[in-house]
């Protein structure tokens, strides 16, 4: 049954992103899901990686996600408002062909020894990462909940977190891939 990890993960990445996240904080938590699974069951990381984030592309125009409803409204005015359907559907059909490409380009029919990562020892959690956590739900219920601009609402929390010294800017600053983002801005 190991075969059915691909779809499940296109599936996976689908319906997190169809549920109203939208596919940008999917974009990041779906590798985080596909990689030790693929390091389980054989698979190229890769591979897996890039079906779960083409599910998760695949519902991005959804009417409840964001991005959505930023672009019907945009197209709304511009006197176009009924071509959402349309606009779901293709990206419904570029996220389905690019995880078939993935899989072909990648032979996911091809399945390596997979690699036993159960036996492997998990750190407990440290004060300052139980700190990080509860501060990250702060936010999500401020955002969530109360509207709370996200932005404004993180960059006062991350601030907050380096003034009691739960996290170091040094490091923050360090860790963060400048390459990924001025190549992101750069075609933005």
């Amino acid at each position: 049954r190991k075969w059915l990890l691909p779809i499940v993960l296109w599936i996976m990445g689908f319906v997190m992103s169809f549920m109203g996240p939208g596919a940008i904080p999917c974009l990041a938590l779906m590798p985080i899901i596909a990689v030790p699974i693929a390091l389980q069951a054989g698979y190229n990381p890769i591979m897996l990686s890039v079906i779960a984030v083409s599910g998760a592309q695949s519902a991005r125009m959804s009417v409840i996600t964001p991005e959505g409803v930023l672009v019907a409204d945009l197209l709304t005015k511009q006197g176009l408002s009924d071509v959402m359907v349309p606009v779901f559907v293709s990206m419904f059909l570029m996220g389905l062909v690019n995880a078939i490409a993935a899989f072909v380009f990648y032979k996911g029919w091809k399945t390596k020894k997979s690699i036993d990562i159960e036996g492997e020892k998990i750190p407990k959690f440290s004060i300052n990462q139980f700190i990080s956590l509860a501060a990250l739900l702060i936010m999500a219920v401020g955002v969530l909940f109360f509207k709370l601009n996200v932005g404004l609402l993180s960059f006062l929390i991350g601030s907050l977190l380096v003034v009691i010294g739960i996290a170091s800017e040094k490091d923050a600053i360090n860790g963060i891939p400048w390459n990924v983002l001025l190549l992101v801005a750069g075609v933005g």
